[in-house]
């Protein structure tokens, strides 16, 4: 099991086999409110077919038995990443250039001494 689904929250109910027999589908609002990392959706689609569980989306309306469904869930997954990817690099662009205007970069201020 990826990393991400052994959460607090979501893992014991991947892994613990009295909780695993407890529910039939894992439903999310939104796929990117899951995860957003192909690899680990891809991973859990897999699980929940091995596992003769099922995947909702209600947003996006999909249905993951089928090789179309899966196929979008997988697109959308992937924007997903992309979208995770581009944050991450507007953010850093973001502090770089407020570094270089000596303003305030978003990071932890510092308050005196450390001792």
């Amino acid at each position: 099991m990826p990393p991400r689904f052994r959460h607090d929250d979501l893992g014991p109910w991947l892994t613990d086999p009295d909780k695993v027999r407890r529910w039939d589908a894992i439903m999310v609002h939104k796929l990117d409110r899951l995860t957003r990392s192909l690899i680990d959706f891809i991973a859990l689609l897999d699980w929940c077919k091995a596992h003769g569980k099922t995947f909702i989306s209600v947003s996006e309306s999909l249905d993951f038995s089928t090789a179309h469904g899966r196929m979008f869930a997988q697109l959308l997954a992937m924007f997903a990443e992309f979208e995770r990817s581009r944050i991450s690099e507007r953010r850093a662009d973001h502090a770089r250039k407020a570094r270089e205007l000596a303003r305030w970069d978003g990071r932890a201020v510092p308050t005196g001494s450390s001792r």
